[in-house]
C-alpha cells in the first residue's frame, strides 16, 4: 500500500510540473516591493526585467510600476486587467506553444519607451 501511495504521489507531481500557470511576480518580494500603505496592492520594481517562460499576471485591483523596460520572451504572457506602468519598453518576443495570447489587456497601460513586438 506504502509503495502505490508513493508511486500515485511521484506520478501527480510528474504529471502536475507539465502544466504551467502563470507566475504573480507582483508578490515575489524579490522582485518587487510593495509601496504605499500596507494591502494597497501597489508594487514597485526598480530595475529591467526579462522573462522567458513565466507569466505575469495583473490583477483589477492591482499596480505594477516598472522602473525600465519589460520583456517577455519565448512562452511568457502578460495578462493585465489592473494598471501597468512602465518608464522603458515594452518588448514582447516569441511566441506560446499552445496558441494562447501572448498579451491580454483589460487594463490601464502606460509606456514610457517603445511597444515592441
Amino acid at each position: 500500500m506504502k509503495k502505490y501511495l508513493l508511486l500515485f504521489i511521484f506520478l501527480f507531481n510528474y504529471i502536475d510540473s507539465f502544466s504551467q500557470e502563470p507566475v504573480r511576480i507582483i508578490v515575489n518580494l524579490e522582485k518587487g516591493d510593495e509601496i504605499g500603505s500596507p494591502g494597497s496592492n501597489v508594487f514597485e520594481i526598480n530595475k529591467s526585467i526579462s522573462y522567458h517562460n513565466d507569466g505575469i499576471i495583473i490583477q483589477s485591483n492591482e499596480t505594477l510600476i516598472i522602473c525600465g523596460d519589460l520583456e517577455l520572451s519565448g512562452s511568457a504572457v502578460l495578462s493585465n486587467a489592473g494598471n501597468l506602468i512602465l518608464s522603458g519598453n515594452l518588448i514582447l518576443s516569441g511566441s506560446t506553444s499552445n496558441g494562447q495570447n501572448k498579451f491580454e489587456n483589460s487594463g490601464n497601460i502606460i509606456v514610457g519607451g517603445n511597444f515592441q513586438e
